[in-house]
């Protein structure tokens, strides 16, 4: 699904982005300790893959009860948070660290 939107993306298939369930939104990201991590890594993901030249974010404050609850339930970066590893969900972490390893991503 991803590639598929990402292609999408570039030759204007996908409007401005919009919160349904089949259409791309924007991209979340919080501030932690200097650095900005995304709360949407698929979203992410498709806009660098689209090769667009912005990717509109929404800056949220972890102030925010709601947004701190989501921040922590998501927050295990990889590589200080330099890649962005999609996986069906939390066993498939493993697999994912080790491609990235075997492609010079990670140590």
């Amino acid at each position: 699904q991803v590639d598929d939107v990402a292609f999408a993306l570039p030759a204007g298939a996908v409007s401005e982005p919009i919160t349904t369930d089949n259409a791309i939104a924007i991209v979340r990201v919080v501030e932690h300790q200097g650095s900005l991590y995304t709360l949407d890594n698929r979203r992410l993901a498709v806009f660098q893959s689209a090769g667009l030249p912005a990717i509109p974010i929404q800056r949220l404050s972890l102030s925010d009860p709601a947004v701190m609850r989501e921040f922590l339930l998501k927050f295990n970066p990889v590589n200080a948070g330099q890649n962005i590893v999609i996986k069906q969900n939390a066993s498939a972490r493993g697999a994912a660290e080790a491609v990235l390893r075997q492609y010079g991503k990670i140590k």
